[in-house]
């Protein structure tokens, strides 16, 4: 995306004739996404948590809202409505990326809804697992706010590099989350790291975690049966009681911002409820927090 977004801006600077504007917008579009590639990781104060997020996640609307607008204003001259049409998409990548940097922050911990949970603390050790952990983000700051010292995370991922971007270019995403375990203030036997896919989690015991965590995580699961299995492998290592709190990005004002009509292709809500019903959970509490929304679900206690 980001070498597309520079060769329209370098194409846009450098073709003959055409507004001004339109060559000044397409090279402060490829200046931007060089700028990006050049600089890399970000500097970090010493000890700050390192989310993984890459230059290109947290400023790509910016960069292509400047294209956009450049290709607005070469078109205009031709046929308004088809630069009208371009200077809306420009307004809406914009608005993405204002949106983006918002939640995109370095230090900044995840805002999670207040919802019920974990089990009492008079019943410890409680275990708990984060599908879809990443960087630890979620958990770490529920931990962090967690009265209950012996709550153990178990996190788990594919911790793929190249989805964290240039912040885990250079290092394994498991060494980051051990970076923000630290930052966290979390003692490090609380968190253990296990690679596993969310559709397939062998390995893990059957009704032996308390409650589970899964942020933005399932919603990029490809297909309706692959969210399905994930959600039946959740189910499977809770214990009878035990519950999930799922965030998720759902078609919504918020997600056109921040996808435009791609938004459309998200599973909706009531996808959701159904495929949650079917892998064997009972739906407790809903609502929204920030862009995302969110399920508080329970494995139903056998009779």
């Amino acid at each position: 995306t980001g070498v597309a977004v520079a060769a329209v801006g370098a194409a846009l600077a450098l073709a003959p004739g055409g507004p001004a504007v339109a060559r000044c917008l397409g090279l402060a579009g490829a200046l931007g996404v060089l700028r990006g590639a050049v600089a890399g990781g970000r500097g970090r104060r010493e000890g700050a948590a390192d989310w993984g997020w890459s230059y290109g996640a947290r400023n790509y609307g910016w960069l292509l809202g400047a294209c956009l607008l450049g290709c607005a204003a070469r078109a205009g001259a031709w046929w308004w409505p088809c630069g009208a049409a371009l200077a809306v998409l420009a307004a809406n990548a914009c608005a993405s990326s204002a949106l983006m940097r918002l939640w995109y922050v370095d230090d900044a911990w995840a805002t999670l809804p207040l919802v019920d949970l974990l089990p009492p603390p008079t019943l410890p050790p409680v275990r708990m697992v984060d599908l879809g952990a990443g960087t630890g983000r979620a958990s770490l700051s529920l931990l962090r706010r967690c009265a209950c010292k012996t709550v153990a995370v178990t996190a788990v991922d594919l911790f793929a590099a190249e989805y964290f971007g240039d912040g885990a270019r250079n290092k394994d995403a498991r060494a980051l989350l051990a970076q923000n375990v630290r930052a966290a203030r979390v003692a490090p036997d609380r968190v253990v790291a296990r690679k596993l896919d969310l559709r397939d989690l062998r390995g893990l015991e059957n009704d032996w975690f308390d409650a589970a965590l899964s942020v933005n995580a399932m919603d990029h699961l490809p297909r309706d049966a692959d969210k399905r299995r994930a959600l039946i492998e959740a189910c499977r290592v809770l214990k009878p009681g035990g519950k999930l709190l799922l965030l998720l990005l759902v078609p919504s004002p918020a997600t056109f911002l921040l996808a435009s009509f791609g938004c459309l292709a998200l599973t909706s809500k009531r996808q959701w409820r159904e495929l949650c019903c079917e892998a064997g959970f009972v739906l407790l509490d809903e609502g929204s927090v920030n862009a995302s929304w969110f399920l508080l679900l329970q494995k139903p206690v056998p009779n």
